[in-house]
């Protein structure tokens, strides 16, 4: 293998470990995101009423 080739191996590489890390990153993303709407129902009972009014619009906006 010429100094050249190595080059164009090393940058592919890094490309694959950087999106990688994105993809862990995204799934990451996804287990918090589920831990808190399961965490959610539980916290809304110890909330104003204002404030569970505010949560209920923006699920609304969310789905819609």
């Amino acid at each position: 293998m010429e100094a050249g080739d190595d080059l164009p191996t090393a940058l592919r590489e890094a490309a694959y470990v950087a999106v990688g890390f994105a993809l862990i990153g995204v799934q990451r993303a996804q287990v918090r995101r589920r831990e808190l709407a399961r965490q959610l129902p539980d916290l809304e009972q110890h909330l104003p009423t204002g404030v569970r009014e505010a949560i209920d619009i923006v699920r609304t906006a969310l789905k819609g």
